[in-house]
């Protein structure tokens, strides 16, 4: 799952939209958006020996029972904030989304709080305040540090997690932030954490699709044009994308 930050006018803030997020409010909504694909289970052993399943879809009642079981519970803590970031990602209501955003975070930062050594803690919180971020855009740029900080965390303590999620994170953090002195955003760095993902999880095809953006946006288009063409065999064999859409940019530059 990939993030996506986008540059607001003047540079002087972003947004950063994690596509391996998305997520659910507990009142007023009909009904949830259709069940997402989660990206795999992960054991976190600063949580314990369970095998959690990461960004599923989850349904109303279930939310409502993670958030009221997340006081002392860091797992169901993580557990609502990853439904919560699926519904947030996808919810057609930007103004509810926002919302669903925003408790997400908070259930993230109680599990932080509970377990500030668990890597998955760390991951989910910083991709929860990416996507709060993205719905809090006069935020964004105050953000980035603790994005930084949390998921290099995670990629130090456990890379394999959410299939070189840590990495992941961090690349589209580079690619997408302003560049100093705005922000930190650098291409170099971008392209050498998602090279971390896809060394990790080669056949995990947001990897394979970030770094060829990474290498398109640091001018190495022949790179980019290999590993976008290998981000499509990945599909073409039947491997899932999780919603990730190559940019019109990559698909003029490669040819398609």
């Amino acid at each position: 799952m990939a993030a996506v930050l986008n540059k607001f006018s003047g540079g002087t803030a972003f947004v950063l939209v994690m596509a391996v997020v998305a997520l659910v409010g507990c009142a007023g909504r009909k009904a949830p958006p259709p069940p997402t694909i989660s990206t795999g289970e992960f054991v976190d052993t600063a949580l314990g020996q369970e095998s959690i399943s990461m960004w599923p879809g989850c349904t109303t009642q279930e939310v409502r029972q993670y958030r009221d079981q997340a006081e002392g519970n860091p797992v169901d803590a993580l557990k609502g904030a990853m439904c919560l970031g699926v519904w947030a990602r996808h919810g057609e209501d930007f103004d509810k989304a926002g919302q669903d955003a925003a408790l997400g975070l908070r259930l993230a930062r109680r599990a932080l709080e509970v377990k500030p050594d668990s890597p998955l803690a760390q991951y989910v919180t910083a991709a929860l305040t990416g996507l709060w971020a993205e719905r809090f855009p006069q935020q964004g740029l105050k953000a980035v540090p603790e994005i930084e900080r949390l998921a290099k965390e995670a990629a130090q303590a456990f890379p394999e997690l959410d299939h070189g999620g840590p990495d992941r994170l961090l690349g589209e953090l580079y690619l997408r932030a302003p560049a100093f002195p705005v922000s930190i955003g650098d291409s170099a760095l971008a392209v050498e954490h998602y090279e971390a993902a896809v060394a990790l999880a080669p056949q995990f095809a947001p990897n394979r699709l970030g770094l060829a953006r990474a290498f398109l946006e640091d001018e190495q288009t022949d790179k980019a044009c290999i590993e976008y063409h290998r981000f499509l065999k990945l599909v073409d064999d039947g491997k899932p994308d999780y919603g990730e859409t190559p940019p019109q940019s990559l698909r003029r530059a490669c040819r398609e």
